[in-house]
């Protein structure tokens, strides 16, 4: 929550003052668009704010995705991505937990233009503008900050193993085992002992490898 004007990391709704109507919200589209659209307490609408440098980063509780500014619109609209960005949060003075938000090293804040758009102002010209200031009303961690958590981990490689982690194979040495039968075939064996005797013998061969793999100690799965 806000205190004394000075924002406290934590998850937040963010109204805009000059149109209460509209609240920050991630678009349910397209999953990236940042829009102002009318309150519903989704998470979608649901900001977690953390300390990143001299500012703040600004993340999505829906999918975990940072609010910024990609440059390459001429509108100067909004997205949300996986690149943190720090955000210059700033006491406006026109009441309790009012904020604006401003592209850090400039002058340009966001607000909401006459089509409800979110946006960066141009220059300055936003200064003590409504419209360009923003309420902020802390939600309670719980639920919010565990979809926050998952959402994140839902980038993680499902396995790491540390680099530190000693990883040793070793290979015993073949083990063979051997069956012989042997067929014999009688032709024309007389009582006389006259005949031919003839002798067939064959050999299987079967080779046994065994593989131990230790010090996995240090295996993490995420």
């Amino acid at each position: 929550m806000a205190s004394g004007q000075i924002l406290s990391p934590g998850i937040y709704q963010i109204v805009n003052v000059g149109d209460p109507r509209y609240t920050l919200d991630l678009s349910g589209y397209d999953k990236s668009s940042i829009l102002a659209y009318g309150a519903h307490g989704g998470k979608n609408q649901k900001w977690y704010l953390q300390r990143l440098g001299a500012g703040y980063s600004i993340c999505s509780v829906y999918n975990g995705a940072y609010m910024t500014w990609t440059r390459s619109d001429v509108d100067n609209t909004l997205v949300a991505n996986e690149y943190p960005t720090s955000w210059a949060i700033e006491a406006a003075g026109s009441g309790r937990d009012v904020y604006t938000i401003r592209w850090s090293d400039s002058l340009q804040e966001i607000g909401i233009s006459e089509k409800a758009t979110v946006r960066l102002s141009h220059d300055q010209a936003s200064k003590g503008n409504q419209y360009y200031q923003w309420k902020f009303t802390g939600v309670p961690m719980g639920d919010a900050f565990e979809s926050v958590e998952k959402s994140k981990e839902s980038h993680s490689d499902p396995i790491s193993i540390p680099a530190t982690a000693a990883l040793e194979v070793q290979i015993a040495d073949p083990t063979s085992s051997a069956t012989t039968n042997t067929v014999v075939g009688v032709r024309r064996l007389g009582l006389d002992g006259a005949g031919d005797l003839a002798i067939t013998t064959t050999t299987t061969t079967v080779t046994t490898s065994v593989s131990i793999v230790t010090g996995l100690g240090g295996l993490q799965v995420k």
